[in-house]
C-alpha cells in the first residue's frame, strides 16, 4: 500500500510496482558502466562469456592501466542487484584480479576476437 504505483531509484536499483508485483532493473546503471569502460557500442550476446573458456594464471606483470578490478567490481554489483545469472562469470574472472593480462581483459569485456 505504501509503494502505490511508484518507481523508486535507490543505489542504482530501479524498483517499480506493477499491480501486485515488484520489478527490479538496473538499466541506467548498466548504461553508465558501459560508458565508463568504453563499451557503449558493444554487441549484445546471449551468453555472458565464451563457453569452456580456460584462462591461465599468469606470472607476468599486470597492466595497471587496465581497470580490470574496477570492471569486475561494477559487474559484481550488477550481479548482486538484478543479474544473478552472471554469478559464474564474475566468480571466474575474479580469480585473476592479481594476475590479469590483456587477454583476460579482452575476455572480461566480451571481446573474443583473440580465441
Amino acid at each position: 500500500k505504501e509503494f502505490k504505483n511508484k518507481k523508486i531509484t535507490f543505489l542504482g536499483l530501479e524498483i517499480s510496482k506493477v499491480e501486485n508485483e515488484l520489478h527490479i532493473c538496473q538499466k541506467e546503471l548498466i548504461k553508465k558502466v558501459l560508458q565508463r569502460f568504453n563499451m557503449s557500442n558493444c554487441k549484445p550476446s546471449n551468453i555472458p562469456m565464451q563457453p569452456k573458456l580456460q584462462l591461465s594464471v599468469q606470472t607476468k606483470v599486470i597492466n595497471e592501466k587496465l581497470p580490470y578490478r574496477e570492471l569486475v567490481g561494477c559487474l559484481m554489483y550488477i550481479m548482486l542487484g538484478s543479474r544473478p545469472d552472471l554469478s559464474f562469470c564474475i566468480t571466474y574472472f575474479s580469480q585473476f584480479q592479481n594476475n590479469y593480462t590483456d587477454e583476460h581483459w579482452n575476455h572480461l569485456k566480451g571481446d573474443n576476437k583473440n580465441k
